[in-house]
Order: structure tokens, then C-alpha cells, then sequence
């Protein structure tokens, strides 16, 4: 019954969606750095390279591990201080180039590349997009220590979400009721 009772609500009141994915970036990133360092790592989405830490700067403020294999991290202006300023460039029409550097203890890693080629646009950024989210899935993480080195593979997938919120249709409470006849 209590069942039946949540999926009325859900049905009366549905939650807004985000309509849809506007890019896809997947990166693969090998480093290695010595001497030895703690088993964890960070991410720098940025545009920048004045610096560290590259600011502004998305997902920075996250400490990845082999437990962090699968997990999303989202970063929208309410959650990351530097997301507005990160969208700014991503929508201003150039083809900037833009970063993603990992750092393991006090050593760092990176490569960049336009958002056109990371993101396989047609155009050269996100520009006449609204973008509400941008979101980092963890493929595949692993560390190695040996020789007083530490060695790190890592594989994400960064997508981009504009914030334009899907239509939902209303249900009224004759159609609920219709539903369980």
C-alpha cells in the first residue's frame, strides 16, 4: 500500500529531467611520479595552465581512489565555484584549448586538446549552449607502487548537459486512477 501511495505522488508531482547531453570527452591518462606518493589522485578539468592549482578549475576539489572506480562526479554553479567561469569559456565562440591534468602527491600529468576535438563538435566550443551540468564518470582507476615510484591509469568520460529542463506532463487524478483499473 505504501507502494501504491509513492507512486501516486510520483506520478502527480514528477521530478524535472535535464534534456539532454550535448558532449562527450573520453580520456585515457598513464602517469607516473617519484618518489612514492599516497595511493590518490586529482583531477583538473581548466583552461588555464598559470599555476597550481589551474584555476579556475572543475572537479580539483575530489581525492580519487581505486574505490572511486564508477562514481560520477557532477560539478553544476550551485556545487563548483569555477563552474561558471569554466562554461563561460566553453560557450564564448574560440576554440580554446582546454586541459585535464591529474596530480599524484607533488607531481602532475596532463594533456590538452580544443573543446571541438575532445567533444567532437561541429563548431568551435559550446557557443549558443546553455550548459547546467557537467559530469566526470571514473572508467577505470589503478595504482602501482614499486621502485619508489607510483604509477597511475585512469580512464573517465566527461559529459555536458545543457539545463534547458524537459516538459512533463501532469497527470491529473482521473488518469492516476485510470492506470490500476
Amino acid at each position: 500500500m505504501r507502494l501504491l501511495g509513492v507512486l501516486i505522488v510520483l506520478a502527480l508531482f514528477p521530478v524535472s529531467a535535464f534534456a539532454g547531453l550535448i558532449g562527450t570527452a573520453s580520456l585515457v591518462h598513464d602517469i607516473s611520479v617519484s618518489p612514492a606518493a599516497t595511493q590518490e589522485t586529482r583531477v583538473s578539468m581548466t583552461f588555464g595552465l598559470v599555476g597550481y592549482p589551474y584555476d579556475p578549475s572543475l572537479f580539483d576539489d575530489v581525492v580519487l581512489t581505486e574505490a572511486s572506480l564508477h562514481q560520477v562526479i557532477t560539478a553544476t554553479s550551485m556545487s563548483d565555484p569555477d563552474f561558471d567561469g569554466i562554461v563561460a569559456t566553453m560557450t564564448d565562440g574560440v576554440e580554446d584549448v582546454l586541459y585535464f591534468f591529474n596530480t599524484i602527491g607533488v607531481g602532475s600529468g596532463g594533456f590538452g586538446n580544443s573543446e571541438k576535438n575532445w567533444f567532437s563538435l561541429g563548431t568551435n566550443d559550446f557557443s549558443g549552449m546553455q550548459i547546467g551540468t557537467i559530469t566526470l564518470t571514473v572508467d577505470e582507476i589503478s595504482f602501482q607502487t614499486a621502485n619508489n615510484t607510483t604509477s597511475l591509469h585512469i580512464a573517465y568520460t566527461v559529459r555536458v548537459y545543457d539545463d534547458e529542463p524537459l516538459p512533463v506532463a501532469m497527470k491529473t487524478w482521473g488518469s492516476v486512477k485510470a492506470l490500476y483499473r
